[in-house]
């Protein structure tokens, strides 16, 4: 069972209720037999039951001790990332890791688990999961994996010297910021640009080109500035083809809005709204009237 659900989330990831369906299309009947009702969700959720939170992070970290030592993998740099997944658990169910939060799908109405996640950037191999409540920000746990990350490292890398973690602009915050500057880690981030007009005021004479065929469209701009307490290095990018990109999407979305708006004008302009709207609309004027 294990290995049939581990093969389908890899090949072919399918719920429970599809695994069986799956499977009868595949040689894996010839290769791992399995009764079907072995297959179904119930005996998914069996399976499960039976398996704590540590001996999940014990296969993690055996997997991928085992993935790192014959590939050779390097992990001088590590990318850490967190995302989150609605669900539809109904309000009553009493759980305490779904909650509501801010949900990167637009489904705020629905309670979420978080997920971060540190993979090594060569083959993006996922070397540590962390799994949370869905009302904790991403800044707040990120604080709290510095120690696990330094295990983490110390026991795939051993004879590692230097690690750089990378991570974005959702992981910032000031007590983040003093952990990360507290470890033998080296960072690259990424900052909030409306919280630094000034960076954004730079003018584009002063960028210059990047070395190499990959960053041949990039013109960049190296700084020094104190962000978090810190004086850090700070390099601001420029790339025409990606502004283009950019500047494409927003016109695309402002012609989708005045499209909508143009729909919605007729029902505004209906026998309904002219019963409604009208006397708030006079109630404001003379109001407005009144007081000037």
């Amino acid at each position: 069972m294990a290995s049939l659900t581990a093969i389908n989330r890899a090949v072919h990831p399918a719920s429970e209720t599809q695994r069986a369906a799956w499977y009868r299309q595949t040689d894996l009947r010839r290769l791992l037999p399995a009764r079907e009702p072995r297959l179904s969700g119930q005996a998914f959720w069996n399976h499960m039951d039976g398996v704590t939170e540590s001996r999940i992070q014990q296969i993690e970290k055996e997997l991928s001790a085992r993935l790192v030592e014959p590939f050779h993998l390097s992990l001088r740099t590590l990318t850490y990332d967190g995302t989150n997944f609605f669900t539809y658990l109904r309000t009553r169910t009493p759980v305490t890791l779904p909650q509501r939060g801010h949900n990167k799908q637009k489904r705020g109405d629905l309670r979420q688990v978080n997920l971060g996640m540190l993979v090594s950037t060569d083959f993006h191999i996922p070397l540590l999961h962390k799994v949370y409540e869905g009302n904790v920000a991403d800044a707040t746990i990120f604080q709290t994996l510095s120690e696990e990350l330094r295990e983490r490292y110390a026991d795939l890398a051993r004879d590692g010297q230097h690690i750089t973690r990378v991570f974005d602009k959702g992981n910032n915050s000031a007590e983040a910021f003093e952990t990360v500057d507290a470890s033998a880690f080296h960072f690259v981030g990424s900052l909030v640009p409306t919280r630094h007009a000034d960076l954004l005021e730079v003018p584009l004479r002063k960028y210059e080109p990047l070395p190499g065929e990959r960053l041949k469209d990039c013109l960049a701009y190296r700084m020094r500035k104190t962000v978090f307490g810190h004086e850090r290095t700070i390099v601001i990018t420029y790339n025409e083809n990606l502004l283009a990109g950019q500047m494409q999407g927003l016109s695309s979305n402002l012609d989708k809005t005045r499209q909508r708006l143009a729909e919605i004008q007729p029902v505004l302009r209906g026998p309904e709204t002219r019963f409604f709207l009208p006397r708030v609309v006079r109630g404001a004027v003379r109001g407005g009237r009144a007081g000037s």
